[in-house]
């Protein structure tokens, strides 16, 4: 794993806000003799120890306060040992990024998509359906779903944000609708409905 450390400095603030720590690429299984796990970061393949594909799994919650004590308390209640080295390595490596600069994490990175859309129902038309046919679907509010259908047309997430910024026909800034695309980012990520890749 040699990359180095993905992290985007925040400006100063006097604020105490949790940094955000997301997983990046797309996962790949596990390969044998090695025994080691694979993960698709850009156009590099990444390898991970069993302890270090937990510490990985475990980033991939739909919680705006997941930061590195919280994901360090939940690898010490799975028995994963050295949680903390593992993931400094996966940080160094780009299979998790820091997101301590909203705006430039989405200028950074896309959202690339997996599965496929199975819509929503008259019963409840504002809770929409990404899965596989026969499968447990993951349930998406509208905004999941909007972020999830468009990015394969998308260069950046903050393209997206400069689409949704016009779209909403108001005086926002693109760097205005960055908490709110994040937010519909995390479910999706949570859910297996997509990964994010370094942007090109």
């Amino acid at each position: 794993m040699e990359r180095s450390l993905r992290s985007f400095p925040a400006p100063r603030s006097g604020g105490g806000a949790v940094v955000s720590v997301l997983p990046v690429g797309h996962y790949l299984g596990e390969r044998y003799p090695e025994g080691l796990h694979y993960v698709r970061v850009g156009r590099d393949h990444q390898t991970m120890t069993d302890d270090e594909f937990g510490v990985w799994v475990l980033f991939h919650q739909d919680n705006p306060r997941v930061d590195v004590e919280a994901v360090l308390k939940l690898a010490a209640q799975a028995d994963l040992p050295d949680a903390e080295t593992a993931m400094e390595r996966l940080l160094s490596a780009g299979a998790l990024v820091k997101v301590t600069d909203e705006v430039a994490f989405a200028k950074a990175y896309r959202l690339r998509t997996l599965l496929v859309g199975l819509g929503n129902t008259p019963e409840d038309p504002d809770t929409y359906y990404v899965g596989l046919p026969g499968h447990e679907p993951a349930q998406l509010g509208a905004g999941s779903y909007e972020l999830w259908q468009w990015s394969a047309l998308t260069p950046s997430l903050w393209h997206t944000c400069e689409i949704r910024a016009k779209v909403a026909n108001a005086e926002l800034a693109p760097a205005d609708v960055v908490p709110e695309l994040l937010a519909d980012l995390r479910p999706l990520l949570a859910n297996n409905c997509g990964y994010l890749d370094p942007a090109t």
